[in-house]
């Protein structure tokens, strides 16, 4: 005998028991992510813990890079413990970025419920990094028998041109370029803008000299409507004429965006003997968001300084595909940690009742990418 059919009034009646399931049955299939899933619609992405674990740090061995900034603000801003338990240390994402929004947070919750400064989150700022080198696919098998690849990086070659690989790497597939993102601190972010500032004052034709903007004219009819050689330029003049793109030429009255004059002088000598003079005759000003750098470390323990060693135009030849040179979506991953994630990095109970998730994931998607922090700047 046929199953009875289930009919649309029985299927309204029973739908609230039915959708309760259906939601434990979510929460099942997240907790086998380690908290990584949020909703159904993002279950064909990686888990989250998955996109946090695609970190790079600079070391003491240069490497080249390019930067890949998010949109408008060029860094993503996360809040983060390091939390020690079981003898181990880990970070962990602060969901309320230190106590600035009404979610649920098991660092802040825990910081003072036990009076404990050391639990509370430090700022951090993300941004995408493409690493210009080669690399070998590994490949592993996970405790759970699937296969996966490891990308690990070349080691060239020594002076002799013997490589410097494992033996064991070289008859595996090597690639080009793998993408990761780069958390750092108040002071290594510091260091690395006063760098990227250097290298946007150097000429990128001759690499010696350093680029002086002397003026600005009109594009259409070459007309120079600021000259800092001839007149002190205000600062409310500068701005509109290094931003506006309609600015009001005097002489053909076109609404224009100015075009730079700009020129290569090379400093000769030091102290106050110093004098400038002319540099090359092609001079080019850099980009350093879209330069390739070479990046490393000096230092030890937590007395690392970052190191921008060299610089060059982009490689216009190698091409990427598209996923590669976009930023990461960091509020996917950055913007809150699961509760239950939080509980087991920290090896603490999670006090909040069954509906606490929930709202947290509320939250930041319905303020979505646009959650505002009001924390103090740097």
């Amino acid at each position: 005998m046929a199953d009875e059919k289930i009919s649309f009034d029985d299927f309204l009646n029973d739908f609230n028991t039915k959708n309760k399931k259906r939601k434990e049955l979510t929460r099942k299939k997240k907790d086998s992510f380690g908290g990584g899933e949020r909703s159904d619609s993002a279950s064909s992405k990686p888990p989250a813990f998955a996109m946090r674990m695609k970190y790079w740090r600079p070391t003491s061995t240069p490497t080249r890079v390019m930067l890949i900034p998010c949109e408008g603000e060029k860094f993503f801003t996360y809040f983060q413990s390091w939390i020690k338990a079981n003898g181990r240390a880990r970070t962990v994402i602060c969901n309320d970025h230190n106590g600035e929004l009404p979610v649920p947070c098991l660092v802040s919750h825990y910081a003072v419920e036990e009076s404990n400064p050391n639990l509370l989150p430090s700022r951090k700022e993300v941004i995408t990094v493409l690493v210009l080198e080669e690399f070998y696919k590994v490949p592993k098998v996970s405790k759970k028998g699937n296969d996966y690849f490891v990308y690990e990086r070349s080691l060239g070659v020594d002076k002799y041109g013997r490589s410097l690989d494992p033996e064991e790497y070289r008859n595996y597939e090597k690639v080009f370029g793998q993408k990761y993102h780069w958390s750092l601190g108040y002071g290594h972010k510091k260091q690395l803008l006063e760098q990227l500032e250097e290298v946007g004052e150097r000429c990128g034709s001759c690499r010696e000299g350093e680029i002086s903007i002397w003026g600005y004219e009109c594009p259409n009819c070459e007309q120079v409507l600021a000259n800092h050689k001839e007149q002190e330029i205000s600062e409310a003049v500068l701005r509109e004429l290094r931003t506006a793109t309609a600015y009001k030429c005097t002489n053909c009255g076109d609404a224009v965006a100015p075009r730079l004059l700009k020129e290569c002088l090379k400093k000769e000598g030091f102290g106050s003997t110093a004098k400038w003079g002319d540099g090359c005759n092609s001079p080019v000003l850099v980009d350093p968001w879209s330069c390739e750098l070479i990046v490393s470390t000096t230092g030890t323990g937590s007395s690392t300084s970052i190191v921008v060693n060299d610089w060059a135009a982009k490689d216009t030849s190698r091409e990427f595909e598209e996923w590669m040179t976009a930023p990461f979506e960091f509020q996917e991953f950055f913007q809150f940690m699961d509760l239950e994630e939080q509980a087991k990095l920290m090896g603490r109970e999670n006090p909040f009742s069954d509906g606490a998730q929930e709202k947290l994931e509320s939250y930041f998607n319905e303020k979505g990418a646009e959650v505002e922090t009001y924390a103090e700047p740097y």
